[in-house]
């Protein structure tokens, strides 16, 4: 069931915006949506494609006197299946028109088969890395399983691109492209009250570069994260209502933790690194001992993003050594066609 909708705004103070909060059935914060009521109806996301999240959606239209049918507009943050799901729904019950960003496009346009051999071709990239092949196995395999059971498309949009502005119920808001957690993810910047609608690219208690299961494109990585993350704190919104947990009420604080964690991983990735070379699995075990699972899967990701970056920047090299990547310290370049992308890490709170 979808939680009882909260608004933000009131009579004389502008249109409303309305939270509806839809369970996932996957271990993840519920996902947010909003309604943005006025003259043209729009929902920021939409949740996955299940009853019971549908049901939510309509018992949260219904708290605030709309029905699925009075939907005018969908602004998509991204094209993960959390978000866009109930999309062929609202196209049942009316005609909203669909709006997604230009890079993300692709992800509503693909039928599913088309995303898994791109996602079977990234486990190998995965392998490489030092994680056991049976644990990346069991990760693909499962995301995989979810994605064909929850895929939806295509469908028609219309393509965004950075710096639109559209109207949204009574809100007048500008596209804000943050790739990094997928290629076209963006934020929605209402400017006149400074509220930020942030989808997945900044959400309290996770750090949202991307995970195991992005489609490996350019704009999808923690280098590209980490400049949408600059960016939304030089915007400096004074509010964030993010895709998944609470509202975030001091943005700036909020995004110099963000901005320090990753700081302060780098420098002692920089540190750890020796002439003899390490794979990043080797690396993150030493660096994160404590952390274990999936968890630490992510972890060897995220070594392996900032190795990267290092080797970006030529302060490290990469090789391929039986099968595995392996870094060490150095000021070679990079050998040609080895450029690679990235995954995400939970942030440890208070780090």
């Amino acid at each position: 069931m979808g939680a009882p909708p909260k608004g933000r705004g009131g009579a004389g103070r502008g249109p409303r915006v309305h939270t509806i909060t839809l369970g996932l059935l996957f271990p993840l914060f519920p996902v947010n949506i909003y309604l943005i009521d006025g003259d043209v109806p729009t929902l920021i996301d939409t949740g996955l494609n299940t009853d019971v999240a549908w049901r939510g959606l309509v018992d949260g239209l219904s708290a605030v006197g709309r029905g699925t049918g009075d939907i005018k507009q969908v602004v998509l943050t991204h094209g993960h299946i959390d978000h866009v799901g109930l999309c062929p729904r609202l196209l049942d019950e009316g005609s909203p028109e669909i709006l997604i960003h230009w890079g993300d496009a692709g992800r509503v346009r693909s039928d599913v088969e088309e995303l898994v051999t791109l996602l079977e071709s990234n486990a190998a990239r995965f392998k490489k890395m030092g994680i056991a092949p049976r644990d990346v196995d069991r990760l693909f395999r499962s995301y995989i399983s979810v994605l064909r059971r929850f895929h939806v498309g295509p469908f028609p949009i219309r393509e965004l691109s950075d710096g639109d502005v559209i109207e949204c119920g009574g809100l007048t808001v500008s596209i804000v492209h943050t790739p990094g957690h997928t290629a076209g993810s963006v934020c929605l910047l209402d400017d006149a009250n400074r509220i930020l609608f942030s989808g997945d690219h900044v959400m309290e208690g996770t750090s949202t570069n991307p995970l195991a299961e992005m489609i490996p494109q350019k704009g999808v990585g923690l280098i590209p994260y980490l400049a949408s993350i600059k960016r939304i704190d030089d915007i400096a919104p004074v509010t964030i209502l993010p895709g998944h947990g609470t509202v975030i009420n001091k943005p700036a604080e909020y995004l110099s933790r963000i901005t320090f964690q990753h700081e302060t991983t780098a420098q002692r990735i920089r540190q750890s690194l020796d002439a003899d070379g390490t794979t990043p699995a080797e690396l993150a075990g030493r660096l994160f001992p404590e952390i274990g699972g999936i968890a630490a899967g992510s972890a060897v990701f995220e070594v392996y993003c900032r190795l990267m970056e290092l080797v970006e920047k030529r302060e490290a090299v990469v090789d391929e050594r039986e099968g595995l990547f392996h870094f060490r310290g150095g000021s070679e370049t990079l050998p040609a066609g080895g450029h690679i992308t990235s995954r995400s890490s939970r942030m440890r709170r208070g780090k």
